[in-house]
């Protein structure tokens, strides 16, 4: 998974979706500070396990990736000739390992560029 999301582009949507108008309702809603959402959005980053956890129609793809539809797809139990593959442990934790080994690229691209910047002010 090589995707980069933008956190900001992600809650705009999420705002959206759920008809939040501000930062200070979608704070409200997630149920964290403030100054959490705001450090999220400096940080490009989010605690994931908690947003998917309060949204509760969100597709899981999309919040890890920003593509695809925002929605979960309803499933049609009563289909039969629907195949449903369920997510394996393994699925999940190779998803999780991926984000984070991607979050660390991040934060190692970011400290690069701080030391840059830093360099360049001097």
């Amino acid at each position: 998974m090589n995707t980069i999301y933008d956190t900001r582009l992600i809650f705009n949507e999420i705002k959206n979706h759920y008809n939040i108008k501000n930062d200070a309702e979608l704070s409200r809603f997630l149920g964290i500070a403030t100054t959490t959402l705001a450090s999220w959005y400096r940080r490009n980053t989010f605690d994931i396990h908690l947003v998917y956890a309060k949204c509760t129609d969100i597709d899981a793809n999309w919040l890890l990736t920003g593509k695809g539809n925002i929605i979960r797809n309803s499933i049609n139990y009563n289909n039969q000739n629907e195949h449903i593959t369920p997510f394996s442990n393994e699925d999940v934790t190779d998803w999780k390992g991926e984000y984070f080994k991607e979050k660390e690229k991040c934060e190692q691209l970011n400290g690069k560029y701080i030391t840059l910047l830093e360099k360049f002010v001097k």
